[in-house]
């Protein structure tokens, strides 16, 4: 079966308030995060304010506002304690699942005749 090449990300505590993070994150904690796999430890918010990007970045994709190709910066959506988080983009690797259960073959879901 086919598997594609995607990148590795990390997920990094970049910035924070002054408050302590509801997480107990500190500035300096990271995730690698491949493609099918969720960050251990990481919060659902965080990890939810950034799974599309995370997701973008992953496949290969830019965003137009990036100075730098392979950075992003998401913030978690807690308001009082927002943790900035930095993606970056590492290398390339083969998908880690098979293909096989992700592709869509209309020929599979033809109506028989």
């Amino acid at each position: 079966m086919r598997r594609p090449k995607v990148y590795k990300v990390r997920i990094t505590a970049y910035a924070m308030p002054k408050r302590k993070c509801a997480g107990g994150f500190k500035v300096g904690d990271s995730w690698d995060v491949v493609p099918g796999n969720l960050p251990v430890g990481l919060c659902a918010g965080a990890y939810n304010s950034m799974a599309l990007m995370l997701r973008v970045m992953q496949f290969g994709g830019v965003q137009p506002w990036d100075k730098d190709k392979d950075v992003t910066y998401v913030s978690c959506p807690d308001p009082g304690r927002q943790v900035i988080y930095e993606l970056r983009r590492l290398e390339k690797i083969d998908f880690p699942h098979d293909l096989g259960d992700y592709l869509y073959d209309p020929k599979e879901h033809a109506p028989s005749k």
